[in-house]
């Protein structure tokens, strides 16, 4: 008789039918390691043939120690099955065993080692540990990872960002971990970033994404003497040092602003960033510097910073700004070039709201404004709304907050494609499937709502 066969039938006439036998028998010797004890496998488990698994995920767990486990993932028999049982008792509860990640994984001898060390704690959402296993084999990115990083930015905390930091520094390239973790880290996380990114007053060559402007973000403090160790250093300073350094007062500075953005005056290309510290200076004739720089010489591969520096002034630059939303010279929905990123941070800056550009569009058409210009402010328009629905609208700094919600955007929408049907030549007038997209990311957003009060009350 077959070994697998004889086992099964001593299992049957021991413990009877499947649903007579119990889920754990009494700790006995094994044969390999005489005077060791380890628990029998629980006889509700079922091994088949195949070493597969089938077990009721509403069982009682047992109160296994550390030890006995790792003697189990050792026995030739129970190797394969080890992970599938474990896997189908404690799915969707928390097991009475501490089980170390790394430990464990290692002890099956099928998981990448490299998943060693990553965090994990009792106040994470299970969001965050699906996470975690989606990523052991791959980087983290696509559009899955994506919807998980948007549950936990909303749902998350400090345990949750932990594991995020785990995460990006097991996986320096995947730099989209980094707005989820400025928005629910501590002190504590930014400190660990810090030390483990920052090494000689400059992010470590590995290390992709903002990490300068997520320390700002946390407001941890000791970044600001790198970014000003950065500013007397550097002669060209990144899109990062130059946001993280609006999180600062940067008191002392502002001659070294100044001439960093004047050198560059009336050129084509240049460092883009630097105009975003402009309003750093007490200077009166710079915005009107800028405006110009903007219309009749910058590039638009790199007037970003000129746009949001400007808006970054406040209410004296806004009617300023609206003209430049307006204007084919600064292409302010450029999507290739990224200025229609910082186009939406200045609009948020400044509380301009889509309701106000749909009156803007309209009264501009009434009042016999040239068709081929409407047209153009209706493409900058629905620029402006798309980048709103795909990027989630990702503000960079944390003085700037979101001014509507797509509902609010939604029901203006439906009362401008109504209007524009009537006004607008149709070549011009496509909103149609921008209002489609709108309406799914309201959907979205009005469900994470009610999850959100439902857990505050």
């Amino acid at each position: 008789m077959k070994k697998g066969r004889k086992r099964n039938e001593v299992c049957r006439s021991r413990y009877g039918s499947k649903a007579e036998r119990p889920l754990s028998v009494p700790v006995v010797a094994g044969r390999k390691n005489p005077g060791r004890s380890f628990p029998r496998i629980p006889m509700r488990v079922r091994l088949n043939s195949a070493c597969g698994v089938s077990a009721r995920a509403d069982a009682t767990v047992p109160d296994f120690p550390q030890k006995w486990i790792m003697i189990w993932a050792k026995r030739p028999w129970w190797k394969r099955a080890f992970h599938r049982v474990f896997f189908c008792i404690f799915k969707g509860t928390i097991p009475k065993v501490d089980l170390q990640r790394g430990t464990f994984c290692e002890a099956l001898g099928g998981r990448p080692k490299k998943i060693k060390g990553i965090h994990t704690g009792g106040c994470m959402l299970k969001v965050t540990k699906d996470l975690l296993d989606c990523c052991r084999y791959k980087r983290p990115d696509g559009p899955r990872v994506e919807v998980y990083l948007s549950f936990i930015e909303d749902f998350g905390g400090e345990e949750d960002a932990e594991a995020l930091l785990d995460l990006y520094l097991m996986y320096p390239d995947a730099f989209q971990l980094l707005s989820t973790l400025r928005k629910i880290g501590g002190e504590k996380t930014a400190e660990r970033l810090f030390v483990q990114c920052i090494e000689n007053h400059r992010v470590k060559e590995e290390f992709v994404g903002d990490v300068f402007t997520t320390l700002a973000h946390m407001g941890y403090q000791p970044v600001e003497e790198v970014l000003y160790h950065r500013l007397r250093h550097e002669q060209c300073l990144n899109s990062d040092e130059c946001v993280a350094l609006l999180h600062f007062s940067c008191s002392g500075y502002e001659a070294m602003i100044r001439e960093k953005i004047l050198k560059y005056k009336n050129q084509h290309l240049f460092p883009e960033f630097h105009p975003l510290l402009a309003s750093k200076i007490p200077d009166p004739e710079l915005p009107d510097l800028l405006y110009h720089w903007g219309t009749h010489w910058a590039s638009t591969d790199c007037n970003g910073g000129l746009v949001l520096g400007l808006a970054l002034y406040g209410d004296s630059e806004r009617d300023r700004f609206r003209q430049i939303l307006w204007d084919p010279r600064w292409e302010a929905n450029g999507v290739s070039t990224g200025t229609i990123h910082w186009t939406f941070t200045g609009m948020q800056y400044l509380g301009i709201t889509f309701r106000e550009l749909f009156r803007e569009v309209k009264a501009s058409a009434e009042e016999g404004t040239d068709e081929e210009e409407v047209g153009y402010r209706l493409f900058v328009l629905r620029d402006l709304l798309e980048h709103r629905i795909h990027s989630s609208a990702e503000l960079p700094l944390r003085f700037v907050r979101m001014q509507e919600s797509c509902e609010q955007i939604y029901d203006e929408l439906e009362n401008f494609i109504e209007w524009s049907i009537c006004n607008v030549k149709e070549g011009y007038s496509d909103f149609y499937g921008t209002k489609d997209l709108l309406r799914m990311k309201m959907d979205q957003e009005l469900r994470k709502d009610f999850v959100l009060r439902e857990f505050v009350g």
